[in-house]
């Protein structure tokens, strides 16, 4: 009872001197994933057909970055954490998904696709998105592989919004 007392008194008076109270540093992981513990936090972006007239060289229509806790590997350990990466291509209807495995660093994400499937980058941007930069990732599908970001292509930079988790399914 007592320590609770002096514990009330000592905040009050931290307080009353106008004494600045520091607030809690919230992670980037925290900002753009951390709500992820109970609900899915999913990153999408669907491109309109008048898009790829003014980059023809395009192959994406669709791709999304999903952190699921429940289908994921679980725990965040040490900055380290797993993601699905989507990706739908103009020329087909099946979307290609794998599994990526991103650190934190600095301020960003880096991560790096499953079975050596290339790396990408997630940095925050300003509507609270983020940016995926990638110099290729493959991901293997049913009947082919898919590759994106190849040197003189338009498939290496995207602006993914947050979304609802059904955008990235």
């Amino acid at each position: 009872m007592l320590a609770r007392s002096l514990a009330a008194l000592t905040a009050a008076a931290v307080i009353a001197s106008g004494a600045p109270v520091q607030a809690a540093k919230t992670s980037l992981f925290d900002r753009y994933f951390g709500k992820a513990v109970k609900n899915s936090v999913c990153y999408a972006r669907v491109y309109p057909t008048s898009h790829f007239r003014k980059h023809p060289r395009q192959t994406v229509k669709r791709i999304w970055v999903l952190r699921d806790p429940a289908g994921s590997g679980g725990a965040v350990q040490a900055g380290r954490f797993e993601v699905r990466l989507g990706i739908r291509a103009v020329d087909d209807s099946n979307p290609y998904t794998s599994w990526a495995y991103c650190r934190e660093i600095a301020n960003r994400f880096n991560c790096s696709v499953e079975a050596d499937g290339g790396q990408f980058r997630l940095t925050p941007n300003r509507s609270g998105g983020l940016t995926l930069t990638t110099g290729g990732v493959t991901i293997e599908g049913a009947k082919r592989f898919l590759s994106i970001g190849e040197r003189g292509g338009d498939d290496r930079t995207f602006t993914l919004p947050r979304g609802a988790g059904s955008a990235c399914s």
